[in-house]
């Protein structure tokens, strides 16, 4: 028996609305409900969802994120480094589409920026890379967040102005 989460049901109509009628994503069941329970555990604390480094710390900064998740710096297994980019993905994804207007370019390093849309594709594109069991089944959900990342982003900037205008 599922529970009633008011907060879950709020986010599931603002996908079914923005991406359904607005953008015409019928269908893509799959993906919405992922978009659904991303704006659910963010909006709860990232702290707790974020990857952990190997002393338990959870890895809040992009920069350590994307070292955590490449295996010639510090994953040790390729299921580790698609641990790690999914969350970058859902880290970009949430928050250049939540709150755009302060993610245009974000500094990783002294001397090194990336682009939210770029990085968000390219780690999605990594996780669907992972086409074999026991993620062939999530495998094309991950290609078409990563082929299409831009408009997820701007319908979760839909969602987000129309929270704000509540």
């Amino acid at each position: 028996m599922e529970t009633h989460d008011p907060v879950k049901e709020f986010f599931r109509s603002a996908v079914e609305r923005v991406f359904n009628h607005d953008f015409g994503l019928n269908g893509q069941e799959q993906v919405k409900n992922y978009v659904t329970e991303l704006l659910v555990k963010f909006m709860a604390s990232e702290e707790k969802i974020a990857p952990r480094d190997r002393f338990g710390q959870p890895v809040l900064q992009l920069s350590e994120m994307l070292e955590e998740g490449d295996v010639s710096v510090r994953a040790d297994s390729f299921a580790r480094e698609r641990e790690v980019h999914r969350h970058i993905g859902d880290h970009l994804l949430f928050w250049s589409g939540m709150f755009p207007t302060g993610h245009q370019m974000i500094r990783v390093g002294p001397d090194r920026l990336i682009a939210p849309l770029e990085q968000g594709r390219a780690s999605y594109e990594i996780v669907s890379l992972f086409d074999l069991p026991p993620h062939e089944v999530e495998a094309p959900m991950f290609r078409e967040l990563s082929e299409n990342f831009e408009a997820y982003q701007f319908g979760l900037g839909k969602i987000s102005r129309q929270l704000w205008a509540a």
